[in-house]
């Protein structure tokens, strides 16, 4: 570790490194994307230090921790925005080179910049919320022949399981563009370690029948078979699949899957009732011919 990311000695502290994420990956958003994937995909509660939602810069010229406890950058405005006061005044001064400085990384310009890594934190997080398993769930991890691809599957624990079966069926199903999802279902991640696409052939022969619902996109893949399960990442990509055993249809929602949006119920369409029986010796009543008027 420190002969990879300690290139300068004043950017070690005492046993580790005093720097933060960005500027210790070179500022490569696709592999800061990668690690984050794995943070919250991991087993556990997931840290973020302030700032690194931005991928935030730091100082190495600061002695001892100050390195990476700069004013947080809100906006380009003065200080950052962080401060009003006179700049000699700061307890820390806020960073302002031109990779890193509070005029090209703060947080007023990410919020208006729907393609920004806050955004993209943002969703990630949404979606870890929408399933409890990343965070008590199991961790089983799944072969794979190639080194350079990390998969593993979380899924519930039983008492989680049980739980979520004895909850009313309007409870456990959730409804999520057009598949019909248990909140119990286990979740495959997988992830490319490498700077190259790669390809995966997973074993997945315990999850077989089961569709891969892509998370962020809701995309469905193929259905699991009994023989190996082939995906291709690209560098430092990853996915998180659902997988559920009833995906709907894609189509045009019918009557049934409308009133259910809205909570209502459908009314059945009356049955053609078809020819009706006259009993027997009672005259049937005459029709009028069309266009005609009734014999007398």
């Amino acid at each position: 570790m420190v002969a990879e990311y300690v290139k300068d000695p004043r950017m070690r502290r005492h046993m580790g490194i005093g720097r933060r994420l960005a500027p210790l990956l070179d500022g490569d958003r696709r592999l800061a994307e990668l690690l984050n994937a794995l943070l919250f995909s991991l087993p556990g509660s997931p840290f973020i230090y302030y700032g690194d939602e931005l991928l935030m810069g730091d100082n190495v010229y600061l002695g001892d921790r100050d390195s990476v406890r700069t004013p947080m950058p809100w906006s380009p405005d003065r200080n950052g925005g962080f401060s009003r006061a006179d700049f000699a005044q700061l307890y820390l001064p806020p960073l302002m080179d031109p990779v890193y400085g509070f005029g090209a990384v703060n947080v007023e310009a990410e919020q208006r910049n729907p393609s920004s890594f806050l955004h993209w934190m943002r969703s990630m997080l949404q979606t870890r919320k929408q399933f409890p398993v990343f965070g008590t769930g199991t961790f089983d991890v799944v072969a794979c022949g190639n080194p350079s691809v990390l998969a593993y599957v979380r899924s519930p624990e039983a008492s989680d399981a049980a739980t979520t079966e004895a909850r009313p069926a309007r409870t456990r199903l959730r409804r999520n563009a057009g598949v019909e999802r248990a909140a119990g279902n286990p979740v495959l991640c997988v992830h490319n370690l490498s700077r190259f696409a790669q390809p995966a052939d997973l074993d997945l022969t315990e999850w077989a029948g089961r569709t891969p619902v892509e998370l962020l996109g809701r995309v469905r893949f193929p259905v699991i078979a009994t023989q190996t399960y082939s995906v291709t990442l690209g560098p430092y990509g990853f996915y998180w699949f659902e997988l559920v055993l009833r995906p709907e249809v894609h189509g045009e929602p019918g009557p049934a899957d409308a009133a259910r949006a809205d909570g209502g119920a459908v009314a059945a369409a009356p049955a053609d009732p078809g020819p009706t029986r006259v009993p027997d010796g009672v005259e049937p009543a005459s029709q009028s011919p069309p266009g005609g008027e009734a014999p007398s």
